[in-house]
């Protein structure tokens, strides 16, 4: 399951994964954001530490690539620290974020919450 939540004074999204993920609990949370306006310029604070991500494939990945570019195209700039501990978790987000991280969407992942939020500039 993926909850979120958004702090406007912070301008910052978060997002929370817990369990066993499916690519469609990030479908929903894509259609979520596509039709939920936010501020230019985003934070996002993705928290995947208790989230297990093994049913996640490559395929899974591209298709979120694509959606996710799209949602991008909304924003001036997409800054995203994902927090992550399992070593599946942390390799498929670092794969996330070779195939995403442009300009516009600067991802960075995480072990550490403390550091996520000090980059973000949230802490």
């Amino acid at each position: 399951m993926l909850r979120s939540s958004y702090d406007p004074q912070l301008k910052c999204l978060s997002i929370i994964g817990e369990g066993k993920l499916q690519i469609q609990d990030f479908m929903d949370l894509i259609e979520k954001f596509a039709v939920d306006p936010r501020p230019k310029n985003l934070l996002v604070k993705t928290d995947y530490r208790n989230a297990d991500v093994s049913a996640l494939s490559k395929d899974n990945i591209e298709v979120l690539k694509r959606c996710i570019l799209g949602l991008v195209e909304n924003y001036e700039t997409v800054r995203e620290a994902i927090v992550v501990t399992a070593p599946l978790t942390f390799g498929l987000s670092r794969m996330y974020q070779s195939i995403l991280h442009s300009e516009k969407y600067d991802i960075r992942v995480f072990t550490d919450m403390g550091e996520a939020q000090e980059w973000l500039g949230v802490r």
